[in-house]
C-alpha cells in the first residue's frame, strides 16, 4: 500500500514539473484546437444592432448587423471567436478569447478582456455601435497581457474601423510579441481606418506591427493613435529583426519611445515608411523617432502631412540610428526622400535632425517641402550625424537649418563627412561650432553643387 502511495505521489510532482516547464517556455499558448474548444453557439436571428465605420472614400457609414452573438460578463463558457458578428456588451474577462475564423466586433458598453489572441490565418474586425456615449460604449480596454496579436508563428489581419482599444496596460512579460499585430515570428496585416487606437510594447516587440523576427504591413487612414514602448521596441513597425511597410494617409498619431524605434523598425530590422498625409509626433529617447533602429535599414518617402521628430542619444530624428558595419563599409542604411508636406526635425544628441545617426550612413533627397531642422548637440540639422556619412541633395522648398552645437546647419556633424549638392537658397545658420553649410567640427565636406558658407 505505502509504495502504491508513493507512485501516486510521484506522479503529481512530475506532472507538476512539466506543467512549470510549459509555462516557462513560452509566452503564448498554442493555436487552440477546435475539435478541443466548446462547440460554437448559435447566432441569433432577428437581433439587429447598428453600428458605423469609415469607407474607402472617406464617409462615416451607418450599417446593421442581423445576428449576433452578445458577449457580456465575467465569466464566459465560450472562449473562442468563429467566423461570425459579437457585440461585447459590458464584457468584464481576464479569460484569453481567441480568434478563429473572419470574426467583426462591434463595441458596445464599455468592456474589459484580458487579451485576444489570433489563430493562424485569420482576421478581426472592430466596429463601435452608432450613437454612442464616448465615455461608456464602443470602448475595449486590454488588461493583463493587454494584446491583440497572433499566436507565435501565426500570419494574422487585424482591422480597426472605428471605436477605442487601449491596449496600453501591456505586461513585462509580453517579451517580443507586438501588442496590436503579431506574435513572435509571426506575420500581421493592420489597418486603423477610424476610432481611438492606444498601444504600449515592451522589449523587442512593437505597440502595433510586428513582433521579434517577424513582419507587418501597417496602414492608418485617420482615427487617432497613440503608441509607445520600451527597451528596443518600435511604436509602430516591427519588433526586433523584423521587417515592415509602414503607409500614413491621415490621422493624428503620437509616438513616444525610450530605447527603440518610434515609427519604423526596430533594431537589425528593415522597413518601408511612406507618409501622405496626417499629423506626426514621434519623440525618441535613445531612439530614431522615425526611421530604423541599431543595425537597421530603412527608406522613408515624406509626400505630405505635418510631421515632427525629435531625437536624443545616438539616432537620427528622420533616419537611422548607429550602425558600425554601414560605417566601416560605407553602406546606406537610410535613405530618405522628401517631396512635399511640413516637416520639422529636432536633434539633441550625436545624431542628426534628418539624415544618418552616429557611426552610419544615410542618403537624403529633398525636392520639396516646408523644412525645420535643428542640431544642438554633436550631430548636423540635415546631414550626418557625429562620426557619420551622409550624401545630401537638396532640389527644390523651403528649407530653415539651424545648429548651436558642434555640426553644421546643413552637412556634417562633428568628425563627420558628407558630400552635398545644393541647388536652390537655404535658409541656414550657426551659433556653435560648425558651418552653416558645410563641415561640423572636424569634419569635412565635399560640394559637388553650391557653395559651402560659415
Amino acid at each position: 500500500m505505502a509504495q502504491k502511495v508513493d507512485y501516486l505521489i510521484g506522479i503529481a510532482v512530475l506532472a507538476l514539473v512539466v506543467a512549470a516547464v510549459a509555462i516557462i517556455v513560452t509566452d503564448q499558448p498554442e493555436d487552440p484546437d477546435p475539435e478541443l474548444d466548446n462547440v460554437p453557439p448559435i447566432i441569433g436571428e432577428g437581433n439587429y444592432i447598428d453600428y458605423i465605420y469609415w469607407d474607402s472614400q472617406g464617409h462615416l457609414v451607418e450599417a446593421t448587423c442581423d445576428g449576433y452573438i452578445t458577449m457580456s460578463g465575467t465569466r464566459l463558457i465560450h472562449t473562442t471567436m468563429y467566423t461570425g458578428w459579437y457585440v461585447f456588451d459590458g464584457l468584464d474577462t481576464t479569460q484569453t478569447l481567441s480568434v478563429m475564423g473572419s470574426v467583426n466586433i462591434i463595441l458596445k458598453d464599455n468592456s474589459n478582456a484580458s487579451e485576444i489572441l489570433i489563430t493562424n490565418g485569420s482576421s478581426v474586425h472592430f466596429y463601435e455601435v452608432s450613437h454612442v456615449d464616448s465615455r461608456t460604449q464602443g470602448v475595449l480596454n486590454l488588461t493583463g497581457d493587454g494584446r491583440i496579436c497572433g499566436y507565435n508563428g501565426a500570419n494574422v489581419s487585424i482591422y480597426i474601423h472605428s471605436g477605442t482599444i487601449d491596449a496600453s496596460s501591456v505586461r513585462n512579460n509580453t517579451t517580443g510579441v507586438s501588442t496590436i499585430g503579431a506574435g513572435v515570428n509571426g506575420s500581421a496585416t493592420v489597418e486603423i481606418d477610424g476610432g481611438v487606437v492606444k498601444a504600449k510594447s515592451r522589449s523587442y516587440g512593437s505597440a502595433i506591427g510586428g513582433g521579434l523576427n517577424g513582419s507587418c504591413s501597417i496602414t492608418i487612414n485617420r482615427g487617432d493613435v497613440e503608441v509607445s514602448s520600451i527597451n528596443s521596441g518600435s511604436g509602430i513597425g516591427s519588433g526586433r529583426l523584423g521587417t515592415s511597410t509602414i503607409t500614413i494617409n491621415g490621422g493624428n498619431i503620437v509616438s513616444n519611445i525610450y530605447h527603440g524605434t518610434g515609427i519604423g523598425s526596430a533594431d537589425q530590422g528593415i522597413t518601408h515608411i511612406e507618409i501622405n498625409a496626417g499629423d506626426i509626433r514621434s519623440i525618441g529617447r535613445g531612439a530614431v523617432a522615425i526611421g530604423s533602429g541599431v543595425d537597421g535599414t530603412s527608406t522613408i518617402d515624406i509626400h505630405g502631412g505635418k510631421v515632427y521628430a525629435e531625437t536624443s542619444g545616438i539616432a537620427a530624428a528622420i533616419g537611422c540610428s548607429s550602425s558600425m558595419q554601414q560605417y566601416k563599409t560605407g553602406t546606406i542604411g537610410t535613405t530618405i526622400i522628401i517631396d512635399g508636406g511640413e516637416v520639422t526635425a529636432v536633434s539633441n544628441g550625436s545624431g542628426s535632425a534628418i539624415g544618418s545617426g552616429f557611426y552610419s550612413r544615410a542618403w537624403v533627397d529633398i525636392r520639396d517641402a516646408t523644412i525645420v531642422a535643428e542640431g544642438h548637440d554633436l550631430g548636423a540639422a540635415i546631414g550626418s550625424g557625429y562620426m557619420a556619412y551622409a550624401d545630401v541633395i537638396i532640389r527644390d522648398g523651403d528649407v530653415n537649418a539651424f545648429n548651436d552645437g558642434q555640426g553644421a546647419a546643413i552637412g556634417s556633424g562633428k568628425r563627420g563627412d558628407v558630400t552635398m549638392s545644393i541647388s536652390v537658397e537655404v535658409d541656414a545658420s550657426t551659433t556653435g561650432e560648425g558651418w552653416a553649410i558645410g563641415p561640423g567640427a572636424n569634419g569635412t565636406c565635399t560640394m559637388l553643387v553650391g557653395e559651402m558658407r560659415r
